[in-house]
């Protein structure tokens, strides 16, 4: 364990206790992780043990920073794709392709996401 930097609050504490769960839990749902993740990251939530997410990465999940940040683009990815052309990649590995796709399609006209989410969806079947 490294030297903590910051202590967390009593509810920052539950709050990364909360999703280390779904972490853990959340294999099945890359989305869950991912966004688990995004929010331990974000919110500094490792602070109280790791002075890095990197380093928390490592030392609790056994993944590289690299490795963690695959799972919140992927996740990332699926939220965007889902609310922009109604597509919900099927995993990790789909989501991760469709990552350049959802980018353009967030700057896109009604009219041309429309026939972008027809070929995606089309292109899945």
């Amino acid at each position: 364990m490294t030297l903590a930097a910051e202590p967390l609050t009593q509810e920052k504490t539950q709050t990364l206790n909360q999703l280390e769960a779904e972490v853990r839990q959340g294999w099945q749902g890359f989305v869950t992780v991912g966004e688990a993740l995004l929010t331990i990251r974000d919110q500094r939530l490792y602070r109280a043990h790791h002075r890095t997410f990197g380093d928390y990465c490592e030392r609790v999940w056994g993944w590289s920073w690299q490795r963690a940040h695959q799972l919140i683009d992927a996740a990332q990815t699926s939220s965007a794709l889902l609310t922009t052309i109604g597509l919900q990649p099927e995993n990790e590995r789909q989501a991760r392709e469709l990552k350049e796709a959802a980018r353009i399609v967030e700057h896109l006209e009604p009219e041309k996401v429309i026939a972008v989410a027809k070929y995606l969806k089309s292109d899945r079947q």
